[in-house]
């Protein structure tokens, strides 16, 4: 019988002895675009430090040439862009709320629907945390303004602390406090305002309480006229 000749053919290298092949272009392009896709990430990571310090220090220097209303603004655009979040957030929007006088309504900076917005990205907080207090179920709370802005955002604990926001003027009209039984679902945020706190009442039993007005009960309860 006549022997069967088995011919073996060369990958595509072209090597037969087993010999290692050099890098492919594959491998040579890897090389290069790794350290520049690092280089990338590294600078991307840069910028989100970056950005969010420089929307926070220009709230802050607004509010350091007592431009409230200016900060404000800023906080509710860098907001918008993700710019400022979580306890930054938190701490910025406790202090421009307070620093404003009102700070919603047709006077106020911004528009009771942009507050709202903002408070809604935080969800309920207590500022300051270190001071405790809690929200029940319904809160008894009270409000100085004129009638037609009795159903607006800014609440007090206590009668006393209401009667404190009555300004000296009539500009805005003539001021009544109000009362309200008002759900815990429409409380925003719980609000330490040392200065504008009754005598008689221990730190941390009084707040300003945000609420959204909207969650206001159909009947407010006329508790006086403010002199």
């Amino acid at each position: 019988m006549g022997q069967t000749t088995m011919t073996v053919s060369p990958g595509r290298s072209g090597r037969q002895d087993g010999a290692a092949e050099g890098p492919g272009p594959l491998a040579a392009c890897q090389r290069m675009l790794v350290p520049l896709m690092l280089e990338r990430v590294g600078e991307l990571a840069m910028m989100m430090l970056v950005v969010p310090a420089e929307a926070l220090r220009e709230i802050r220097e607004a509010g350091g040439r007592g431009d409230w209303r200016a900060a404000a603004c800023l906080l509710l655009t860098h907001t918008r862009a993700g710019k400022v979040t979580g306890d930054d957030l938190v701490e910025c929007l406790s202090e421009v709320w307070v620093r404003n006088d009102p700070p919603a309504g047709p006077h106020g900076v911004l528009s009771d629907d942009e507050w709202i917005e903002l408070f809604n990205v935080t969800g309920f907080f207590v500022g300051p945390p270190t001071t405790p207090f809690s929200v029940a179920d319904r809160v008894c709370l009270f409000r100085a303004a004129p009638r037609e802005r009795a159903r607006g955002m800014s609440w007090c604990t206590h009668e006393n602390m209401a009667r404190g926001f009555v300004p000296r003027h009539d500009r805005f009209g003539r001021y009544q406090i109000w009362r309200a039984d008002v759900p815990k679902s429409a409380i925003l945020a719980a609000l330490y305002r040392p200065g504008d706190a009754p005598f008689d009442l221990p730190p941390g039993e009084y707040r300003e309480v945000v609420v959204n007005s909207a969650g206001l009960p159909d009947t407010l309860a006329v508790v006086s006229s403010a002199p």
